[in-house]
């Protein structure tokens, strides 16, 4: 349906039936030949560039998800789309981006989802907080920079995606959005968070990837509930003790920073299943991360790692571990209890034969062994009865 265009001819009952859930086209000039009759039952509409939309069109009353894509001029019409759930004014293209919501938007009492990307919005729209009902709000690769207070009245407000807007600190007002669960201020600037932070007590997942922040602040720390912490991408050069009062933390990426060890009490975040660790400047691993007796995913990739503890054995559910990048020349014997595993990466490291504790992982689907100085594989390789792949190259 990429260039689909309904015609003047009369329309039969199948083509109806193919544009009735979706159209999304690129010349819909004719698109009044469609009677409301007809298309009673659509529910999804996606208008690309500035054609003309027929009067008729704004008469449905089953559209709940509207999608307007690289666009000058916002019909008014829209608002008379009362039963309206999802709208998405996205402008890719220079010359289309937006600097203001058009007036109206505050009849819309449905909408639960509104994402305005890529747009010249520079202060958010004080309209908007009376969208009461809004559960996703996505403002990613604009410029705002100001926030009125009226924000919190966004009670149902769950998602929140300011990322790509230039912060360099995490509003106040945010903090009483009380019901957020997701908020992804990834690729700003941040580097400093607000002292009320804590009253984000429902969120689940935070997004700083890409900021400037270069320590993990205590604020951060308080976010009891939080389970997906990403802080990738940016300088973190140290870890309060504090984190271990994130005991409900699943997922942890503090990949491509500047750590040179980690603090003990990481041992306290019993229920961590993945922990990305990549392109840091750690020498060893701390003894009390073999206590994560649930982590399944475990990323040392890109460190000064030379040796590995016998404690590894205490990962009984570790499901994939990348060590590439290190110094490993050996690996711990115990290493062959991880009878979980189903991939490991232990690329350009220091190795010369190939590690015979990997012969007893019979589970393992994947062994990535290329750019050491391994010249073969042993004979009982074959015993890894369910190996897909396999790289010793050099």
């Amino acid at each position: 349906m990429k260039n689909m265009t309904i015609k003047k001819e009369t329309l039969t009952d199948k083509d109806f039936k193919i544009i009735k859930k979706w159209i999304k086209d690129n010349n819909i000039e004719y698109l009044e030949k469609a009677t409301k009759e007809k298309l009673s039952n659509l529910t999804e509409f996606t208008i690309n560039r500035d054609y003309n939309i027929p009067k008729e069109f704004f008469k449905l009353k089953n559209i709940k998800k509207l999608g307007i894509i690289n666009r000058k001029i916002i019909p008014k019409e829209i608002y008379s789309l009362k039963n309206l759930e999802i709208l998405f004014i996205v402008s890719y293209k220079r010359g289309y981006k937006i600097d203001k919501i058009p007036d109206g938007i505050t009849k819309l009492k449905k909408l639960n989802t509104l994402r305005l990307s890529y747009n010249n919005l520079t202060e958010f729209p004080k309209e908007l907080c009376d969208l009461v009902n809004l559960q996703s709000l996505m403002f990613s690769d604009s410029k705002i920079n100001k926030f009125p207070e009226e924000i919190s009245k966004l009670k149902n407000l769950k998602k929140f995606d300011l990322s790509g807007n230039g912060l360099i600190s995490l509003p106040d007002a945010i903090c009483n959005l009380e019901n957020l669960e997701v908020l992804n201020m990834s690729n700003n600037g941040i580097k400093t968070f607000p002292k009320n932070m804590s009253k984000l007590k429902n969120l689940k997942e935070l997004n700083l990837w890409n900021n400037n922040l270069l320590e993990l602040p205590e604020e951060l720390c308080n976010l009891v509930n939080i389970e997906k912490l990403v802080l990738s991408g940016n300088r973190i050069n140290k870890f309060p003790e504090s984190i271990s009062k994130l005991k409900k933390l699943k997922e942890l990426d503090l990949s491509g920073n500047k750590l040179n060890n980690l603090p003990k009490d990481i041992s306290n975040l019993k229920n961590l299943k993945e922990l990305n660790l990549w392109n840091n400047n750690l020498l060893e691993l701390p003894e009390e991360l073999y206590n994560l007796k649930n982590l399944e995913i475990l990323n040392i990739s890109y460190n000064k790692i030379k040796n590995l503890s016998e404690k590894i054995s205490n990962l009984n559910k570790l499901k994939e571990l990348s060590a590439s990048g290190n110094k490993l020349k050996i690996l711990p014997k115990n290493i062959k209890n991880l009878q979980k595993l189903n991939t490991v990466d232990l690329a350009d490291n220091k190795f010369k034969e190939f590690p015979k504790e990997l012969c007893s992982l019979i589970n393992l689907k994947e062994i990535d062994l290329s750019l050491n100085k391994i010249k073969k594989a042993p004979k009982n390789i074959t015993n890894i009865k369910k190996l897909e792949k396999l790289d010793i190259s050099n």
